[in-house]
């Protein structure tokens, strides 16, 4: 999974603040990839949170349930 992250674009990722921490504001770059195939009720994909620091990864897998008409 550590190179899924490759397949954002450079306009993929939005930086984003989560809240203040001890040392100011925590600021993460996130990114989300959807998956091909879902169901039509579940609108799942992969988003990536990346650390300003040392640019590490944290993966996530939500699936959420798509809007109903």
């Amino acid at each position: 999974m550590s190179d899924c992250f490759e397949e954002v674009p450079t306009d993929g990722w939005h930086r984003l603040n989560t809240g203040d921490g001890a040392k100011g504001p925590r600021l993460y770059d996130w990114a989300y990839l959807p998956f091909r195939g879902t169901s039509d009720r579940w609108q799942k994909g992969l988003l990536i949170r990346r650390r300003m620091g040392d640019g590490e990864l944290t993966y996530y897998r939500p699936a959420p349930r798509k809007a109903l008409p």
